[in-house]
């Protein structure tokens, strides 16, 4: 529950630029 929180945040807080990262962890 955390960690998806985190991310939503991350993405929010982020945008584009934010989403790739995440995606390249993910990866």
């Amino acid at each position: 529950m955390v960690v998806q929180n985190t991310m939503e945040l991350i993405e929010k807080l982020g945008g584009l630029n934010g989403n790739r990262a995440v995606n390249s962890d993910l990866i």
